[in-house]
């Protein structure tokens, strides 16, 4: 729904010309992408925030056992999400493709294939790039700054580690967080990663050009859908990560 109001505009009566046109189908496009894209996107995501954040702590005196500095969360929030980057671009790039063409692919590798012969490889891996890092790193920091400080108020006031409370409240607050904050590049980026052909649009031309055809609204177009999504799917990522950290103590 996010990228679909993103690309096309027209709000509800939007969506259910869609709906009536072709069902629940096209609400799907692209769901195995994402799906096995986002296990890459957070595995990664997490690893290196975690390898960060360690080397960070071990570089200077702190009592053991203290929490992290609000620095050293910046820090590793941010190379974490630069980083992860790489990976969301193509991953996105295939995404937002499969979500919004009037035809359909069969699979996200039939689709991959039509990226890259009309791009090329570059096109398929950079296309974006600048995009998505000004939304990434941003985001990332808002999001696990976040968790990491309702986690704290939350073992403060006497709730257990690896409790789904931890988890709910959260994953809710991150995810809200994450997207409030950076969404216009998120529609800019859309934009950018439809975007076709040897020259690679700027973000600049991109927003320019938005605001002047559909109006400053634009950058909200799918916020509604975007946030109630993120709540639901930043609760059931920082549960699960909260309950495998408690498997792997």
């Amino acid at each position: 729904m996010k990228t679909k109001l993103q690309a096309r505009g027209g709000g509800a009566s939007a969506l259910w010309h869609i709906f009536s046109e072709g069902g629940v189908g096209p609400f799907y496009a692209g769901v195995s992408s994402t799906m096995a894209g986002q296990a890459v996107i957070k595995g990664v995501l997490f690893f290196v925030y975690s390898v960060v954040k360690d080397v960070l702590a071990t570089s200077h005196t702190a009592a053991p056992g203290a929490s992290p500095s609000m620095l050293d969360l910046c820090i590793a929030s941010a190379f974490a999400g630069f980083v992860a980057s790489f990976v969301v671009t193509p991953v996105e790039r295939i995404k937002i493709v499969m979500q919004v063409a009037d035809d359909g692919f069969s699979s996200p590798l039939e689709c991959a294939r039509e990226v890259v012969r009309r791009d090329g490889v570059r096109g398929l891996l950079c296309r974006g790039i600048n995009a998505t890092l000004a939304r990434e790193v941003p985001a990332y920091i808002f999001y696990l700054v976040t968790y990491e400080r309702v986690k704290q108020a939350l073992h403060g006031a006497g709730v257990p580690p690896g409790s789904l409370l931890v988890g709910l409240g959260g994953g809710a607050a991150a995810g809200v967080m994450a997207w409030l904050p950076v969404y216009p590049f998120d529609v800019i980026k859309t934009h950018v990663q439809l975007e076709e052909g040897d020259k690679d649009v700027t973000m600049i031309e991109v927003a320019r050009k938005l605001a002047r055809t559909r109006g400053p609204g634009v950058f909200c177009d799918g916020l509604a859908s975007k946030l109630a999504r993120a709540v639901v799917n930043h609760i059931t990522v920082f549960i699960t990560m909260e309950q495998l950290l408690l498997l792997n103590y």
